[in-house]
């Protein structure tokens, strides 16, 4: 006797959760796709991920900002290498003398103290002369072209520094510290005998070389202890 088999019918319930919050598609934004989050922020306004987007928005806007900044500087820079780029003074000015006033000559006759610079091979320098230290007036300064040399004529009786401005492309309309105007647009670097001497019909001399990544045998200076 056949035994009756009951078909049993299995249902098989496959739960599908619903992402409410979106998060997968959210997750699929690039970091920095202003439009993208904007997008999503229109599209689902009370997903919780609207506040995180907001942020990343700003974030994002000012990256953009950051490097439109930089290409503009760039090319800033690259204009006015352009122009600038070969441009030298003749040897032994004084760019600075609007603000720092003209140096002093003493012929051989009359008691006096020299400081002569020679500049590296392979940069343009500007030697800037100061009572005592940093914070001194200005005795004296001389734009030296690469190669060559100039000569500081100094008062005696006095304690002097000097400091060094190096570089290549002069361009007389850049900012300087304390308003001054006319800097290197290229390899800028700086240094200063590092303590002042007493002159006292003296003749000190500076030979300089400009070494590989910026070292130089004097000391270390800045552009605030410079100007």
């Amino acid at each position: 006797m056949g035994k009756n088999i009951a078909p049993y019918l299995l249902l098989v319930l496959f739960l599908v959760s619903c992402d409410t919050n979106h998060t997968s598609e959210y997750n699929r934004i690039s970091r920095y796709d202003i439009v993208g989050y904007e997008t999503f922020i229109e599209k689902y306004p009370t997903s919780i991920h609207v506040s995180d987007a907001r942020e990343r928005i700003e974030v994002a806007k000012e990256r953009q900002r950051q490097e439109e900044e930089r290409a503009r500087r760039e090319e800033e820079q690259r204009q006015l290498e352009h122009a600038y780029g070969n441009n030298s003074l003749s040897n032994g000015a004084q760019p600075y003398a609007q603000w720092y006033g003209k140096n002093s000559y003493y012929d051989d006759y009359t008691p006096h103290s020299e400081i002569r610079v020679k500049a590296p091979y392979n940069s343009d320098v500007i030697a800037i002369v100061r009572y005592n230290n940093q914070n001194g007036n200005v005795a004296g300064h001389r734009y030296i072209t690469a190669g060559n040399s100039a000569t500081i004529y100094l008062r005696n009786g006095y304690n002097y520094q000097t400091f060094f401005y190096y570089g290549k492309g002069w361009y007389p309309n850049k900012e300087m510290k304390n308003g001054i105007k006319g800097g290197f647009i290229k390899d800028e670097a700086f240094s200063k005998d590092g303590s002042a001497s007493y002159l006292e019909d003296n003749i000190l001399t500076y030979e300089l070389t400009l070494q590989e990544h910026g070292n130089f045998q004097t000391s270390s200076s800045n552009a605030g202890e410079m100007f």
